[in-house]
């Protein structure tokens, strides 16, 4: 059974919240390292940095089928066809669109799939056990 759009946000917002402490413990000990080394123009560096490699997580975070937030709301992706193969190509092409959340969200609430959904035809669905 394909997933409600209330579980689906809540995946997102699961995995966003995962992603956003993660961000925040790097931003926060390179300002730690910075301040304690009198070395301010690494905390611009390190906001880069901390910011890239959540972009790549975001990217990665349904190479399974299943994120974090997917796995805990018992949430799968698979193709629309049903066929069993997603590779780890279209899991990563699904999740570029993410760059545009606020997009992603609205085509979410106003019809049944995000963009990311409909560029490598993919849906989300409901585990039963």
């Amino acid at each position: 059974m394909k997933a409600s759009k209330g579980k689906r946000i809540a995946a997102f917002l699961i995995d966003y919240l995962i992603v956003t402490l993660i961000q925040g413990v790097l931003l926060g000990s390179i300002i730690v390292y910075a301040l304690l080394n009198d070395k301010q123009k690494i905390i611009i560096l390190g906001n880069f940095i901390s910011t890239g490699i959540c972009f790549i997580c975001f990217l990665l975070k349904d190479l399974s089928g299943q994120s974090i937030g997917k796995k805990i709301l018992k949430l799968k992706i698979q193709n629309t066809d049903q066929t069993p193969r997603l590779s780890k190509g279209k899991m990563i092409l699904r999740n570029i669109p993410i760059l545009i959340w606020p997009i992603e969200m609205i085509l979410l609430l106003s019809s049944d799939s995000r963009l990311g959904d409909r560029m490598t035809n993919t849906e989300v669905i409901e585990l039963n056990n």
